[in-house]
């Protein structure tokens, strides 16, 4: 069990339940006899007032009714304000009234039962402290990111944003479309524990640069890649990428066979297999205006959460609702027309020719291979990455990220994390 999962735990048996027994002990006297023997001992048992207290609540009447309904729904829109935030997502507006509310119901009791005040403040406090130390493991893995020096590596007519952190074996990450460095940023607390982590932005996406003459060609892209890791003196490494980058990686992994030594591949595209609206983006996209309308397209929400929009990042479609998990792709798009024609020049870019040869060109790996899908994908389906398997030699393996899309690193660092460090030698 890792730490926040502990953590959530502790905090929905101890402070969640708070105002549940409040509002129970408020409807304890409405409905005593509906209530079975055992809620009625559970409720003696955890506050022995309540039978002082009784012939009080019957003469509130409706009063201590309404209460009781309210403190209880309270409780349980408190805790899903909590989990939310577990699952690493800003709780919305009104589920932090809910948690208003909540501390109200809760100096309220202590108020009420005036013997047990004190257990009620430390409630409270131990209410504030787990809400401190899982906000701080939400964004840790952002300032981790943003504290990082992104160096500008000069390659040809291009220069690449080039992040590093940790030391041991070299691991360099490739991300894919529409992403860049960032969507790595989960997984780098964990990994730069164990690797030197060198996180790339392609030409085209994120802190890059390039010309008008660029060639955003995947193999082209490659030759870069190999072209900055000789520039810093990197002769073996594992290789990490999504989607795109990892068409890039796997042209690496076959150009240098010598010198990597693991290839980890998230959601790729798939021999003979095109992905839905990708092919129309590649013709339209760089067509007179389309960059500018596209610009206007995804500032509307409607359009961001459709299938042309980014829909199928997550399974969980809320995730689109968080900011730091959006914006940083987002906003580059939407508030510059030149990158904007960059993102179009890269999806451009990528080669259905070479993705077709890795139904042959695959046995040519000789890096151990591992594939990491999100179940639920469509836009490369997972029936059809497993068929990749067989195409490898060498030591292959794949796993299955559940409940998750195209993003799984993002979705669900943890299980992805297991993944990686049984897979990687350290």
């Amino acid at each position: 069990m890792n730490s926040i999962k502990f953590i959530r735990i502790v905090y929905l048996v101890t402070c969640c339940r708070v105002p549940i027994i409040i509002g129970l002990m408020h409807l304890y006297v409405h409905f005593d006899e509906l209530m079975g023997d055992v809620i009625k001992q559970y409720l003696l048992k955890e506050f022995i007032v309540l039978s002082q207290w009784q012939p009080l609540w019957y003469t509130w009447g409706m009063t201590s009714f309404m209460m009781g309904i309210g403190f209880v729904i309270i409780g349980l829109l408190h805790s899903i304000s909590f989990m939310a935030l577990v699952k690493r997502e800003p709780p919305s507006i009104a589920l932090l009234l809910t948690g208003l509310l909540y501390y109200l119901g809760v100096l309220y009791s202590g108020i009420l039962f005036k013997q047990s005040f004190q257990l009620y403040g430390g409630f409270i406090c131990v209410n504030l402290l787990l809400y401190s130390v899982v906000f701080m493991a939400m964004t840790k893995e952002i300032e981790i990111y943003a504290s990082l020096e992104c160096k500008k590596v000069k390659i040809e007519d291009v220069s690449i944003g080039l992040r590093q952190i940790g030391a041991g074996k070299n691991l360099v990450f490739i991300h894919g479309f529409p992403t860049h460095g960032y969507t790595w940023r989960k997984l780098l607390p964990e990994l730069s524990k164990h690797f030197k982590c060198h996180i790339l932005d392609l030409p085209g996406l994120g802190d890059s640069e390039w010309t008008t003459t660029t060639d955003f060609n995947s193999q082209q892209q490659a030759g870069y890649i190999l072209k900055l890791l000789k520039k810093i003196a990197i002769d073996d490494y594992s290789l990490i990428a999504h989607n795109s980058g990892a068409t890039i990686a796997r042209f690496i992994a076959i150009q240098e066979k010598r010198k990597v030594e693991n290839l980890i591949l998230f959601n790729t595209e798939i021999p003979r297999h095109r992905p839905p609206w990708i092919p129309f983006y590649q013709k339209i996209g760089l067509l007179p205006g389309i960059a500018k309308i596209l610009r206007l397209l995804l500032r509307q929400k409607w359009f961001l959460k459709s299938p042309m929009g980014f829909k199928e990042f997550y399974t969980d479609i809320s995730m689109l609702d968080v900011s730091s998990n959006i914006e940083p792709y987002l906003n580059p798009i939407v508030q510059s027309q030149q990158k904007a024609i960059a993102a179009l020049k890269y999806l451009k870019g990528i080669d259905w020719k070479l993705v077709d040869e890795f139904k042959h060109l695959h046995q040519h790996i000789e890096a151990r291979t591992l594939l990491v899908w999100g179940e639920n994908d469509r836009t490369f389906p997972l029936a059809l990455g497993k068929q990749m398997l067989d195409q490898f030699r060498s030591t292959a393996e794949f796993v299955t990220i559940k409940n998750t899309s195209l993003l799984p690193h993002e979705e669900k660092p943890n299980e992805v994390l297991r993944a990686l460090l049984n897979f990687v030698t350290i």
